[in-house]
């Protein structure tokens, strides 16, 4: 076995921190990547609860979220890494070795069970053959897109792709597909409140997937334009990704034949930098 600690990928990385960040509003102590046997046997996110008899306040809290008890234990699948058959009977040994580890300091009170403990995997799609594979593990089609096991500790796997819109939390919508990311930035960017959403999705704009994260298109950069603001966007992207990724012939044509934002764009660079960004994409 390995005993390397597994690199976070960058989109599990961010949802690891909107997760953290949504559950610490409602009072949850949390603790990523949470060591429960040799490595890289670890828990992505570890949610304890504020009490025993914790009950959520659904306005801070995703009711997606309601069955969670005292000690909640998630493992994060984003569209980077596949949820395989194999990870189905590690999801639940999570919940086992966290009880084998926890069990004296969860039952002080003499009163603890593995009631006390859900496990659930947040993924972004289910692949065909760990579908199929469910019912052997005694997991049961509960609604679209999760599907929960009784038997404690309790147990969820929940395909965040496939939900309905009013359940995915926005810190989930981020990770789903272009649509509900164009509108999760449109929605939480004037909210001080949600700006690490924001700060998510413009730094995965920057690091690895330009054209995945906002799915810039004729529409959606009008969009972003008209809900945001040239002066408020533009000191928020690295402007020569911006200018090499489109060519000013396309921002030009995108904003209905303006060159406004090129030349805003272009100034604020250093005359060296304006220079290599004007000779890699045409004298225009």
């Amino acid at each position: 076995m390995t005993t390397d600690r597994p690199v976070p990928k960058p989109y599990e990385a961010r949802l690891i921190q909107l997760l953290e960040w949504r559950l610490k509003k409602s009072d949850f102590t949390i603790e990523d990547h949470y060591k429960v046997g040799e490595l890289p046997l670890e828990i992505d996110v570890l949610a304890i609860s504020p009490a025993p008899d914790w009950i959520p306040d659904f306005d801070k809290f995703p009711k997606l979220f309601d069955y969670f008890r005292r000690y909640n234990i998630m493992e994060v699948k984003t569209e980077q890494d596949r949820f395989e058959i194999e990870d189905v009977p590690k999801l639940l040994a999570y919940g086992w070795h966290y009880l084998a580890k926890k069990w004296e300091e969860i039952d002080k009170d003499g009163r603890a069970s593995a009631s006390d403990v859900t496990v659930t995997a947040l993924v972004h799609h289910l692949p065909a053959a760990t579908l199929a594979a469910l019912p052997k593990f005694d997991f049961r089609h509960k609604s679209k897109g999760v599907y929960w096991r009784k038997s404690n500790p309790v147990a969820r796997i929940i395909s965040f792709t496939d939900l309905p819109d009013k359940l995915v939390p926005e810190e989930l919508r981020v990770f789903c597909d272009p649509g509900r990311r164009r509108e999760t930035f449109l929605s939480c960017y004037r909210d001080k409140d949600k700006e690490p959403i924001v700060e998510a999705m413009f730094d995965l704009y920057e690091s690895e997937v330009t054209k995945t994260m906002l799915n810039i298109t004729e529409e959606s950069l009008k969009n972003i334009l008209e809900g945001v603001g040239e002066e408020r966007i533009i000191p928020l992207l690295d402007e020569k990704k911006v200018i090499s990724t489109l060519g000013e012939d396309r921002i030009i044509a995108l904003l209905g034949g303006t060159e406004n934002l090129t030349k805003k764009l272009l100034a604020r660079m250093k005359p060296e930098q304006r220079r290599q960004v004007i000779e890699e994409n045409g004298n225009n």
